[in-house]
């Protein structure tokens, strides 16, 4: 994977990419096109999206791994860039729909899928060209040791770092991508602030009490007109995070996304960075994309009103570009 591909121009409705200080120098449809994807619900397509298939553009010849590949979306465009993929997920059923996408698609003998833990991977050292950690870590837990008389592993955020370390070639680059501003209710743009911090109020009424997992999916996925928002126990109720310094790192969480409804846990950005750097991993750039101002946000309200104003000045995620050193 090249670094520092030119990204689709200013996110495709107008976005400003902002890049953040260089440092030091973890859902829904599986439809793609032939060499590019869109499958993050409309801000995804906007804020996310753009980013990977343009880092996928330039793989041809190369060995790429697709670290909790899910539906194997983008191992699927790798492959189809040219890329030999190894793509490994914990959740057999997600595989099998991946196995289906990937033989759609007519890459099978690029595409290879296994079963397996991001943390504790099962492929050589100095294996892979480059890498993709596709909003994994908000699927792990803390950095964890597990100790038994028989069995001692590590598992965990920090561990899955390690491990993609341990498996790419010097010079490899590793793309990650992450949810972030936890605290910020993303909407669409039809819905005032009022209404639907009423729907929300009235949801989490509903659920109450109940830490049953089919309840509290069935009633958030009633919030139609919120694209993301996070959600946290406190107590006995279930509450609306609208402060990141309500979290506590590794904390468990449910986030409302384009759809459905997803357990995850809390990983703030500095603890991305340390785990990244304790993985002997160097982080070179970090992006934030949003609209970054009204003006922006005015040429895509023109066309479109899929997002509502709090992507004006918040980034639904963070995206590092990572080397490992030679």
């Amino acid at each position: 994977m090249k670094k520092r591909i030119a990204f689709l121009c200013a996110l495709m409705m107008g976005a400003t990419l902002v890049a953040a200080p260089k440092v030091g120098h973890t859902q829904q449809g599986t439809s793609y096109g032939k060499h590019e994807y869109k499958g993050h619900g409309p801000d995804g397509e906007l804020f996310l999206d753009p980013y990977l298939n343009s880092e996928l553009k330039n793989v041809s010849g190369h060995i790429v791994l697709d670290a909790g590949c899910g539906t194997a979306p983008w191992s699927v465009v790798a492959a189809q860039n040219g890329a030999v993929v190894c793509g490994i997920d914990i959740q057999q059923t997600m595989l099998n729909k991946a196995q289906l996408a990937v033989a759609q698609a007519g890459v099978e003998r690029q595409v290879e899928l296994c079963q397996g833990d991001v943390a504790n991977l099962p492929y050589e050292a100095h294996k892979f060209d480059g890498a993709l950690s596709v909003n994994v870590g908000c699927n792990l837990q803390r950095t964890m040791q597990i100790i038994s008389e028989k069995q001692y592993s590590v598992t965990g955020l920090g561990a899955h770092f390690r491990e993609v370390e341990r498996v790419l070639k010097d010079g490899g680059n590793l793309l990650v991508t992450a949810p972030a501003s936890f605290g910020v209710v993303f909407t669409d743009a039809k819905s005032s602030e009022k209404a639907v911090m009423k729907h929300i109020d009235q949801v989490l009424t509903k659920i109450g009490s109940s830490q049953d997992p089919d309840v509290i999916v069935h009633h958030l996925k009633e919030l139609d007109e919120v694209h993301r928002a996070t959600f946290v126990q406190r107590g006995d109720k279930l509450i609306l995070v609208t402060d990141e310094k309500q979290l506590h790192t590794g904390e468990p969480i449910w986030r409302k996304i384009p759809g459905t409804v997803v357990p995850n846990y809390y990983h703030s950005e500095e603890e991305y960075l340390v785990a990244i750097h304790n993985a002997g991993l160097k982080c070179e750039e970090i992006k934030r994309p949003c609209f970054w101002g009204n003006v922006k946000y005015k040429a895509y309200r023109a066309e479109k009103d899929e997002l509502g104003e709090a992507y004006v000045d918040n980034h639904p995620f963070t995206i590092y570009y990572v080397t490992k050193q030679g």
